[in-house]
């Protein structure tokens, strides 16, 4: 990353942008101008295809930073779908075991659920975040698995929780996956807007340096560069002169 100033002191200043989609626009219009020029009249440093092969690498990562989040906003719907549809049968598979073990709410832990003695007895803790449905759902697939059939609860069936549990796992790995490659992408996409912006910056500099003695003009908008004119500070008002007073 780097940081320049150019003409600080004239008439007429380049704003550079500092969004990652501003960026890419100015990196497109500078290579769409720059390409219409002669080969005479074209930069020599940085050259037309340094800023063609930047402005590509920076438009594919912005491409598959947008493509990635459509994968991740899918993934976690998926996720979202699959917890609830688990949800309403554990609802059942919670009432089933608590009329089972009314006598001993304690063993319900054997299921992954928490209970709590209390003066009145145990009470067990109904899960509440996606995270504990699932873990209780795991957990029961894997205690009920281990009984016999003629004593796993029939409705509803260990087959359809089972699928349940299934598709929840693969919808929450796929919604990691998606948050991770989201990651991934946004980090790309910063690291090349930065560096096609590092190279726009140059290509700026050298021009005014080159072709207009250091001074920014506006024949820079014609590469797409914002160039806006410096407001005069205002002068500081003048003091009057302090008289001083004879002895």
């Amino acid at each position: 990353m780097i940081a320049i100033r150019i003409d600080v002191n004239g008439a007429y200043q380049v704003q550079w942008p500092k969004k990652s989609a501003d960026i890419l626009a100015l990196g497109q219009a500078y290579v769409t101008h720059e390409a219409s020029l002669p080969g005479g009249q074209q930069l020599a440093a940085p050259t037309l295809a340094t800023m063609q092969a930047a402005n590509t690498a920076a438009q594919t990562a912005q491409a598959a930073a947008g493509s990635g989040e459509v994968a991740r906003a899918v993934a976690a719907e998926n996720y979202r779908q699959a917890i609830a549809a688990a949800k309403q049968r554990l609802e059942i598979s919670l009432a089933r075991l608590k009329a089972n073990n009314m006598s001993n709410l304690a063993k319900l832990e054997e299921w992954g659920l928490d209970t709590v003695a209390g003066s009145n007895g145990v009470s067990v803790r109904r899960p509440r975040s996606d995270p504990q449905w699932e873990a209780f759902l795991d957990a029961y697939v894997t205690k009920e698995s281990s009984l016999p059939a003629n004593e796993q609860i029939t409705d509803p069936p260990l087959e359809e929780m089972v699928t349940l549990n299934s598709n929840v796992q693969t919808a929450r790995a796929a919604r990691t996956a998606g948050r991770n490659q989201r990651e991934a992408n946004i980090q790309t996409r910063t690291a090349e807007a930065q560096r096609l912006l590092d190279l726009l910056q140059v290509a700026a500099a050298v021009m005014v340096i080159t072709r207009h003695n250091g001074v920014v003009t506006n024949d820079l908008q014609a590469w797409g560069y914002a160039v806006t004119a410096v407001t005069p500070s205002p002068a500081p008002p003048v003091e009057p002169p302090v008289e001083e007073l004879g002895a």
